[in-house]
C-alpha cells in the first residue's frame, strides 16, 4: 500500500474489523521508491483495507455489514488474503454478496454469527468471492472506490472491468444508459423528443466512456427500445428509473456534465496503467 503511494495507519491495537486506515494519493502510484519519488500530493479520500492471514478465517455480519454502512458512506472497505498462492482481494460488492448469502441462513438480529468464506457453500460456510491483486492496476481499482463508491456498488461489472479481467462484462451500456436517464430527466425529454436529440446526447455520453463509435452505440440504443421502457406513456423520462447512485452523482453541475465527467474519469482509470513514471 505504501509503495501505491497511500499513507497508512495500523490500527493493530483496535478490534474495529479493519486493520488499515489508507489516505489515497492523487495519482496513480507503482513502486515508489523504486521510481525515486519521495512526495506526492493525497486526495483526501480514504479507505479501509482488512487482511486476513488464512482462508480458514471467519467473518461476522455484524462487522460485513458496518463494512458495507462505512462504503455507502464514501469510505470502502476492501478484504486482502491469499488463494493459492496468489494475493487476492475482495471488493465490497464481493463482501456485499457474500452477507445476502450468509444473512439468509441465520437470523438477522444475529449480527454477532461468523461464517468462514473459502470452499463450497454449508450450514457453516459462506463463500466470497475475490480478484487476483494486479500490481498495475490495483490504483486505479481504488481510485474508483474512493471516488465513486456508490457507483462502484451498483455496478458490480466495474471492478472487474477495471481489474482487466479475463471475460469482465462491458459496464458502459448499462452505465450510459442510466446516466442518460438523468440527463434526460432534467431536460424534460420524453418519447415525443426528436431522434436527433437523443442520438446526439447518447452519442456525447458514449464518447465520454471511450467508445470508438459512440454513434453506433447511440444508435444500436436507441432502435432497441430498451431506453423507451423507462418511460410510461408520453410522460418525460424520470431520474426514478436510474439507479439511485447516479441520481445522487449528477445533482452538483448540471447532470450533462457530472455524466461526462463521471464517464470521462472512468475511462481514464480503465486505460491508464499505473507505472513508476506516472
Amino acid at each position: 500500500m505504501i509503495e501505491h503511494g497511500f499513507a497508512v495507519n495500523a490500527l493493530t491495537a483496535t478490534d474495529t474489523g479493519w486493520d488499515l486506515h489508507c489516505h489515497i494519493p492523487d495519482d496513480l502510484i507503482l513502486s515508489a521508491s523504486a521510481a525515486g519519488r519521495n512526495s506526492w500530493q493525497l486526495s483526501g479520500k480514504t479507505a479501509h483495507i482488512q487482511v486476513k492471514s488464512a482462508a480458514t478465517d471467519s467473518l461476522s455480519i455484524g462487522t460485513v455489514r458496518g463494512w458495507l454502512t462505512g462504503t455507502a458512506s464514501g469510505v470502502p472497505t476492501l478484504m486482502f488474503g491469499h488463494y493459492r498462492g496468489r494475493q487476492v482481494f475482495s471488493a465490497p460488492n464481493d463482501l456485499e454478496a457474500w452477507l445476502a448469502s450468509a444473512d439468509r441462513k441465520v437470523n438477522s438480529d444475529d449480527v454477532k454469527h461468523k461464517y468462514t468464506y473459502a470452499g463450497r457453500a454449508t450450514e457453516k460456510q459462506t463463500p466470497l468471492s475475490f480478484h487476483q491483486y494486479v500490481e498495475e492496476r490495483f490504483p486505479s481499482v481504488i481510485q474508483l472506490w474512493t471516488e465513486y463508491p456508490q457507483i462502484a456498488l451498483d455496478f458490480p461489472d466495474l471492478t472487474t472491468w477495471m481489474n482487466h479481467e479475463d471475460r469482465a462484462p462491458d459496464p458502459r451500456p448499462r452505465l450510459v444508459e442510466n446516466l442518460a436517464l438523468a440527463v434526460w430527466a432534467d431536460a424534460r425529454y420524453d418519447r415525443n423528443t426528436e431522434d436527433s436529440i437523443l442520438l446526439a446526447s447518447l452519442s456525447s455520453l458514449y464518447g465520454a466512456a471511450g467508445c470508438e463509435d459512440g454513434e453506433a452505440c447511440a444508435t444500436e440504443i436507441l432502435t432497441s427500445g430498451l431506453v423507451f421502457n423507462h418511460t410510461y406513456r408520453d410522460e418525460p423520462f424520470s431520474r426514478d428509473r436510474a439507479q439511485t447512485s447516479i441520481v445522487r452523482a449528477t445533482t452538483s453541475q448540471t447532470p450533462e456534465e457530472t455524466a461526462r465527467e463521471i464517464l470521462e474519469r472512468i475511462h481514464f482509470l480503465h486505460a491508464t496503467d499505473a507505472s513508476p513514471a506516472h
